[in-house]
């Protein structure tokens, strides 16, 4: 079956998530069986992953999340993938089920595939949505408005900072409408006569948390920056959701590696 290659950098992404499935277990534990805790993943490439410039293989980040979950005897009840690429789907779903998952897939583009995705969910059901686009116009904002519209949603999400590094300035232009589906209105909070290159990035990022926030959900304190072999910021590492518990358990764990933090 398939495999992906992505950077060393991705075992950090990739822990985080094991560490908060870890901790949240108990809580986890008391929805399983009753109205279900599943799992969604709408960029899940094929579950397995190369290091990039070595032959070791790890697990894709659902299927760690998976396994971490079952360790724990708190599976999750549905593992719900999806991605652009059918192949991958394929692969990322036979993969947890030989892990004894019971999971899901789903082909296209997180714009489409959001709403399939939430007829797999309960009401009431403790759900965690693991976000890891490949670019920002992959994840619109409305992806996370409806998934918000469940009840109870922990999201952790990775933000490409390489991608507003390199392309703020075609986002700049008028034509150019990838930037206002990630963060509608990034427009009014952007001033490119006054503000340096990094100050336009953090006011999009900071708007971007606020449209998150005006869905009643709480974003962690901090937002850390995952960054690569030779320092360069690749990744704001954002986490999401509606219980208090849930930020306080992500705040003790989502420091892996002593990466610098945004906020």
């Amino acid at each position: 079956m398939p495999v992906m290659c992505v950077g060393a950098w991705s075992e950090d992404k990739h822990e985080r998530l094991v560490k908060y499935v870890d901790i949240s277990r108990a809580a986890r534990r008391k929805f399983v069986n009753r109205v279900g805790a599943p799992l969604i993943d709408l960029f899940s490439g094929p579950g397995r992953c190369r290091i990039k410039y070595t032959d070791r293989l790890i697990d894709g980040g659902t299927l760690a999340a998976f396994r971490s979950s079952q360790a724990r005897s708190t599976a999750f009840s549905d593992v719900v993938v999806a991605d652009v690429n059918q192949d991958y789907v394929n692969a990322c779903v036979s993969r947890i089920r030989d892990a004894g998952g019971n999971a899901h897939g789903l082909v296209g583009p997180a714009s489409d595939t959001v709403h399939d995705a939430c007829r797999y969910l309960r009401p009431g059901a403790l759900n965690v949505a693991f976000l890891d686009p490949y670019s920002l116009g992959a994840l619109p904002f409305s992806v996370i408005e409806r998934l918000c519209a469940e009840k109870r949603m922990d999201f952790i999400i990775h933000v490409s900072t390489q991608d507003l590094q390199r392309n703020m300035g075609n986002y700049l232009a008028e034509s150019n409408v990838q930037l206002d589906e990630f963060a509608p209105g990034w427009r009014d909070v952007v001033d490119e006569a006054r503000q340096t290159p990094t100050e336009m990035r953090h006011a999009v990022i900071d708007h971007w948390m606020s449209l998150i926030r005006n869905q009643h959900m709480e974003t962690a304190k901090g937002i850390e920056q995952v960054t690569g072999p030779k320092n360069q910021n690749l990744y704001w590492l954002v986490f999401a959701s509606r219980s208090g518990l849930a930020n306080s358990f992500w705040e003790s764990i989502r420091n892996v590696s002593g990466q610098r933090q945004l906020l």
